[in-house]
């Protein structure tokens, strides 16, 4: 065991010693369940974060990190049930709304979007629309795509899409996303492009170049995903995927030959890699 480890073995022992002293001290207890995550002892994590939320019911911050946690040892319907039990004990016209939404995508991260969306249901239902923050609605208007009605999440993507890019990229890049996964390419490609030119510092990058591509391919527009695709590659010499695809449509446009040039280019690249780590070896083993 590591230096490190054992000092916090001995923290660990020393919280413990207090705790038995007072049972209910919230702090001692906290603390001692960020160590046991230090340590990555994640089973004693969850059990002082359990123990927490009976002491205080329904704080939304220790309901938050019991969820991450739960989430970290892929135990997500326990994560759902421990949010669930948190809102029930809220008043029903005053829910904590970032709990809500932990709610929501926890069933989205499991592929139930039916429970997502019938959740958000209700809460319209008892608040109104109006009083919904627009990342829930967003989220709400994904679990209705993926369930197969779209066109009464139309109204919810059109209202994001009149806001700035900037404020909330992250609910355009998920929308996007959802489009190109339910193979509404024409859809994602104009999203997609809101942030590259209104975003670029954060995605402006490879792997949203190669969704792009994948969008165009999938739209028979060649030549645009060639476009993107040259784009990463020339970002990403080694990147595999994009160098079969961008063979694969160089044959579909009947040129093989600039195929053939992409796979050596890809291949030059992999053997220029290896001999960089290799002289990168060779130099850390004279001077080390």
């Amino acid at each position: 065991m590591s230096r490190e480890m054992k000092q916090l073995s001995q923290s660990i022992y020393c919280y413990g010693k207090a705790i038995q002293l007072e049972p209910d001290n919230f702090q001692l207890i906290w603390d001692r369940a960020f160590l046991y995550i230090e340590m990555n002892d994640y089973k004693n994590a969850i059990e002082g974060l359990q123990q927490l939320l009976k002491i205080r019911k329904g704080d939304p911050e220790i309901t938050k990190e019991l969820v991450n946690m739960l989430n970290h040892i892929g135990e997500p319907k326990k994560a759902v049930a421990v949010v669930q039990e948190c809102l029930d004990k809220m008043p029903k016209d005053a829910p904590n709304l970032n709990l809500v939404n932990m709610l929501v995508e926890l069933h989205m991260g499991m592929g139930d979007f039916s429970a997502g969306s019938a959740f958000v249901e209700g809460l319209i239902n008892r608040l109104g629309q109006s009083k919904i923050p627009l990342d829930i609605l967003v989220n709400y208007g994904i679990c209705l795509s993926y369930s197969g009605n779209i066109p009464q999440a139309d109204p919810i993507f059109e209202a994001l899409l009149q806001q700035p890019v900037q404020q909330y990229n992250d609910l355009f890049f998920s929308v996007a996303e959802t489009f190109m996964a339910l193979n509404v390419p024409d859809r994602a490609v104009p999203i997609f492009e809101l942030l590259l030119n209104n975003y670029s510092s954060e995605y402006d990058r490879p792997v949203v170049w190669m969704k792009m591509a994948q969008c165009f391919e999938s739209m028979k527009q060649q030549h645009n995903a060639i476009h993107h695709l040259e784009r990463v590659i020339s970002k990403e010499p080694t990147n595999l995927d994009a160098t079969l695809m961008l063979g694969k449509i160089y044959k579909d446009i009947n040129e093989p030959e600039k195929g053939i040039m992409t796979y050596d280019a890809h291949i030059r690249g992999i053997e220029s890699t290896k001999a960089f780590n290799t002289d990168t070896q060779d130099t850390d083993r004279q001077y080390g």
